[in-house]
């Protein structure tokens, strides 16, 4: 369906599929039932408003998260790599509660060529066996809170090896009822950034429903997560 898409003059396209995959283990038939996502082009679509940029993994990653979202789940990770069809640098296998229910990435730029596809494609599948096993999860709402949130950025270097998803695990593992939001906010390797680190800009937000924070318990947890941050290996940047 994309090549049909491509050769009818069309760069930017997003489908999805569900349907049945069929797969063989020695003289066994297995079938599953799965959600297949695609995406390739620019992104957001071209508009006066905002200026087009290309689709990426993160943009995948977001879409899959957003339908994981709907399930009671204890823990979601995202393990490199994906299946010998997909970029082995660009992609992942999305592991929810402990189990693999798919996968994401890149197609692989061999079989892109194959398939006679001459831009990137990203492409995502779901087991809709697996999910469907799971509870949806029951929708909650939390009060908007009427004291100020406090912003603290944090600039970082990091091995190639600390993936973000353990990072972040590691923070939010600190335990902090205040600390409301972790965000990436850059990424950089190259020029100055040595080979094999990274170099993040990490947003933390801290916040109350019942009071205004103070500065100093602020600072203190600042210092605790520049400590989970060290026993990673990481740094931050001067």
């Amino acid at each position: 369906m994309l090549a049909w898409n491509f050769n009818r003059g069309a760069s930017d396209v997003r489908l999805f599929e569900m349907g049945n995959v069929f797969s063989t283990e020695g003289d066994r038939v297995n079938q599953s039932y799965h959600a297949c996502f695609a995406g390739t082009g620019t992104f957001p679509e071209t508009s006066l408003e905002q200026t087009p940029r290309p689709l990426n993994f993160f943009d995948l990653k977001g879409d899959v998260e957003n339908v994981l979202d709907l399930f009671a789940t204890d823990s979601l990770r995202f393990e490199a790599p994906g299946s010998k069809y997909l970029h082995p640098g660009r992609s992942a296998k999305v592991v929810l509660n402990g189990k693999s229910v798919g996968e994401l990435g890149q197609l692989h730029p061999d079989v892109a060529v194959d398939r006679k596809l001459k831009q990137p494609v990203w492409i995502a599948q779901l087991d809709l066996n697996a999910l469907l096993s799971i509870p949806l999860r029951e929708p909650r709402y939390q009060r908007l809170s009427r004291f100020p949130a406090v912003e603290r950025d944090f600039s970082l270097l990091l091995d190639d090896e600390v993936a973000y998803q353990r990072l972040r695990e590691t923070i939010a593992g600190l335990s902090i009822p205040e600390m409301v939001s972790i965000e990436p906010r850059e990424l950089f390797r190259g020029g100055s950034v040595p080979a094999g680190k990274y170099s993040l800009l990490l947003r933390v937000i801290f916040q109350s429903s019942e009071r205004t924070l103070r500065d100093d318990e602020v600072a203190n947890w600042a210092e605790q997560v520049i400590l989970a941050v060290k026993k990673l290996g990481g740094q931050l940047r001067s």
